[in-house]
């Protein structure tokens, strides 16, 4: 039986008082571009280098995607090893200073066991009730890739309910490829709950990815390089605006691009016009790594975050940023 929600928040504030621990390093992450100048259409607000440190048993590894609780002031971090990391960033002058590592918990099964094994591939989240002024009410969306489904969780990892995904993608056989396969989520204030695969499903030579509501309806998002081009993260702006993050890349001897970029779904499937936010290249003084998601913080401020994909030289990267409304307007700062 599920526990209220105000036992649910005083667990979190008991655990985050006794196992906090302050994990970011400040990273530079453009010479070109420091903090507090604008970049394309976005104003970069820092960077952290997330130490590996252990809380619960659980350290930042393997983040693919985030989503922010304005209501608790947590900040909650999916790995893709099946659990969720609950973090508190701290903020200086509106710049990102640092952030806590408050707690994890796994991500259980109906049962109450932790997923295990390729069932744990958990790649996308989003938040319900994370806004509405009532602490301790959130609820946590969570996509799986290798065995493609879409869960309601508590924040502590217990799961509520499990959601229908529309055809094909609760097929994993419709996918491109076993580590192709549903890979992001958002909540749009209109069009509900949205879902997309990292890649073109099977047989699909349209050059778009398609972007589903759970309804069935269909978008198509148009990526920079139809060939190599993957989409590996979503969220809303307040206005109903989808951001979308897409990696482009081809092999060790090609630049690698993650991109920001929005488009305006509207209320009946089509091909909305995509344009540029921002583009990180491996090529300029960015020091990117293999970005996978984006989560708004506050107003037009962002959160992105890196998966180290457990490799020994690459870094797990938190940056934040705000995305500009009239880029015109404060070009001159470049």
């Amino acid at each position: 039986m599920l526990r209220s929600p105000c036992s649910v928040l005083a667990g979190l504030l008991l655990a985050a008082a006794a196992t906090a621990v302050e994990v970011g390093e400040p990273l530079k992450f453009s010479k070109t571009h420091p903090d507090g100048t604008v970049y394309m259409q976005v104003r970069l607000l820092g960077a952290l280098r997330l130490a590996k440190t252990e809380v619960d048993g659980y350290g930042l590894r393997q983040l693919s995607a985030l989503a922010w609780d304005a209501d608790a002031g947590v900040l909650y971090a999916l790995s893709d090893d099946g659990y969720i990391a609950h973090l508190q960033p701290q903020f200086d002058n509106g710049m990102l200073a640092g952030i806590d590592f408050v707690a994890a918990w796994p991500l259980l099964e109906a049962d109450g066991t932790p997923v295990q094994g390729e069932r744990a591939d958990s790649e996308g989240l989003a938040i319900e009730n994370g806004r509405n002024g009532i602490a301790g009410d959130a609820v946590l969306l969570v996509s799986y890739e290798v065995h493609p489904r879409l869960l309601r969780y508590t924040p502590d990892g217990r799961q509520i309910e499990a959601l229908a995904l529309p055809a094909p993608l609760a097929d994993m056989d419709a996918y491109a490829d076993d580590n192709e396969g549903l890979e992001a989520v958002a909540l749009h204030p209109r069009l509900g709950i949205l879902v997309a695969p990292e890649r073109r499903l099977r047989g699909d030579h349209s050059g778009t990815l398609p972007i589903f509501a759970l309804d069935g309806r269909q978008w198509r998002y148009t990526p920079i390089d139809p060939d190599h081009s993957a989409l590996v993260g979503m969220d809303v702006t307040p206005d109903g605006v989808l951001l979308v993050v897409e990696r482009r890349y081809n092999s060790l001897f090609s630049p690698v691009i993650f991109s920001v970029r929005r488009l305006a779904p509207g209320d009946e499937p089509g091909t909305p016009p995509v344009a540029d936010v921002a583009r990180f290249d491996s090529t300029g003084d960015f020091r990117i790594d293999n970005f996978e998601t984006i989560a708004r913080h506050d107003g037009n401020r962002y959160f992105m975050v890196s998966d180290d994909n457990r490799s020994a030289i690459q870094r797990t990267v938190l940056i934040y940023f705000e995305i500009l409304d009239d880029p015109a307007a404060t070009a001159g700062e470049n």
